[in-house]
């Protein structure tokens, strides 16, 4: 097999937790490997959150919160 094994980092994310965000982007970009991709999904009351992190590229998805 050539090249190398894809790495999905995915986690789940709400308004809520916004004063670590900083710190978990800083740490996630320190990964060395070639191959990663990143996928967030929020369930935040409103679409601020959501919109934000979409602008600075994150692969994100918002569902409903219950």
């Amino acid at each position: 097999m050539t090249g190398h094994a894809k790495v999905l980092i995915a986690a789940p994310v709400y308004d809520g937790k916004d004063y670590c965000m900083k710190e978990w982007r800083e740490l996630i970009s320190k990964i060395d490997y070639p191959v990663i991709d990143y996928l967030l999904v929020d369930n935040s009351e409103t679409n601020t959150f959501y919109e934000r992190l979409k602008s600075e590229g994150f692969n994100i998805h918002k569902i409903p919160r219950r």
